[in-house]
């Protein structure tokens, strides 16, 4: 449906085409995507803003069989040739990436049998969102459970009659806060629970994955979904130590004093996850515990930096207080050493701005951060947000804005109700072939 949906909007879309929902594509009826291609999340679209201001249109063509791997840049005017591979944090400026870099590609990653999607999987992602949107059902409930008022008038006044008092009102903007607070915190924990359930993914070769494994690690990425967990951090706060403690029930092992990222943070395999004290990760970090090769641990050791966009690979070592800087990409099985410091891109591999060095004495240099200190501590100079501060922030916040967006249809009621009640001899909302008319454009 997604390629289809591409398709009605210009796109020419050949068969076997996977796109994945981080893509970002855009100027759809300039894009040729041949049959067989793989678009990971990247950036494809049509159009770019030129150096002074100019505004540039190009078809791009992405041909047979070819691999556009995760932060990838397919500028406006491109040609992929057939079969070629750009691999994370690559560029169509420059020259393909190695074949390799194709294993690396989200699509790479083998999936469960069809039968085993359908018959287990589908099932078991139903009862998640039942689960999901149980206080949101609850809320519901209450608002059904009042009845119906009866007496004079058609059965639309006696609607707008019932929508207009004060208790219908207050259980309108219920039914949104609920969904707000609670719809992926819910989702989060009984995906936890099922993972727990189902057990804990190793390493190993994908070759030698059973369709157990790849089961396991499908239902996880849909109930444990970047955007699942995103909105559950912004309730009970992103860089903390609640965060922290989801990620260990997930299966990762993880120290203290952890600066997680504000946006989402891609783990396929979090039980394949270590993460050392003072850790600091910036924003949209993708960590590939596994790729289309197999599984392998990735280990961040303490005070290290994740900064943003970083990608790194399944068999990764990052050393104490070493750096991947902005837009760093790991190699597949790396061993980046204590202090090292390490930026971009260049044949495949992040390029490395400063040795570290490997002294065992190092372990014994304190690696706590800023944040630590201020936080955690409470060493800083100023006064710094507790924990029970920052929570009742975030749900007064959310609960703010589900309050907002529930005014329209409420404010919209109480109006047909004044125009049912002051304009009586309109007879606006009376039986016949005018009610659902006038209603809508009075809505309107």
């Amino acid at each position: 449906l997604t390629v289809l949906y591409y398709r009605m909007l210009g796109a020419r879309i050949g068969k076997n085409v996977n796109i994945d929902p981080t893509a970002r594509l855009a100027e759809f009826d300039l894009l040729t995507l041949h049959s067989g291609c793989r678009i990971d999340n990247a950036q494809v679209r049509g159009f770019s803003v030129e150096r002074g201001g100019y505004f540039r249109l190009g078809p791009i063509v992405v041909g047979h069989g070819a691999s556009i791997n995760t932060y990838t840049v397919v500028a406006p005017g491109a040609v992929v040739p057939d079969g070629a591979t750009y691999g994370p944090h690559a560029s169509t400026h420059d020259p393909p990436s190695p074949e390799g870099h194709a294993q690396y590609n989200r699509a790479a990653i083998p999936g469960p049998h069809w039968f085993l999607k359908l018959f287990v999987a589908m099932p078991i992602l139903l009862l998640v969102t039942i689960v999901a949107y149980l206080p949101w059902i609850a809320a519901l409930y209450l608002h059904v459970s009042l009845g119906t008022p009866t007496g004079p008038g058609s059965s639309l006044e006696r609607q707008i009659i019932l929508l207009s008092t004060s208790n219908r009102v207050a259980l309108h903007a219920l039914t949104r806060i609920t969904r707000a607070l609670f719809r992926d915190i819910f989702q989060v924990v009984a995906g936890i629970a099922i993972k727990r359930a189902m057990g804990l993914n190793r390493e190993g070769a994908a070759a030698d994955a059973s369709q157990w494994a790849r089961l396991r690690r499908y239902i996880n990425n849909l109930t444990l979904s970047q955007d699942a967990l995103q909105g559950t951090f912004d309730i009970i706060g992103s860089h903390y130590e609640l965060t922290s403690v989801l990620w260990r029930c997930m299966g990762a092992k993880v120290g203290k004093r952890v600066y997680w990222p504000g946006s989402s943070f891609y783990c396929p395999d979090p039980e394949l996850l270590e993460v050392g004290d003072d850790v600091v990760f910036g924003s949209r970090s993708e960590v590939f515990t596994t790729d289309g090769l197999g599984s392998g641990r990735v280990v961040i050791k303490a005070g290290a930096m994740i900064a943003d966009r970083v990608v790194l690979l399944p068999g990764t070592t990052v050393g104490r207080r070493a750096v991947m800087g902005s837009g760093a990409l790991g190699r597949r099985g790396a061993m980046y050493t204590n202090d090292s410091v390490w930026m971009g891109s260049e044949g495949g591999e992040a390029l490395c701005l400063k040795v570290g060095g490997k002294d065992a004495a190092d372990d014994d240099v304190p690696t706590i951060t800023p944040f630590g200190r201020a936080y955690y501590e409470g060493k800083a100079p100023y006064f710094v947000f507790p924990y029970p501060l920052i929570l009742l922030i975030n749900v007064t916040v959310a609960v703010l804005g589900a309050t907002y967006w529930s005014l329209a249809p409420v404010l919209g009621v109480r109006v047909l109700n004044l125009f049912r009640t002051r304009l009586p001899h309109l007879h606006l909302f009376d039986n016949g072939p005018r009610q659902l008319p006038t209603l809508v454009g009075l809505f309107a």
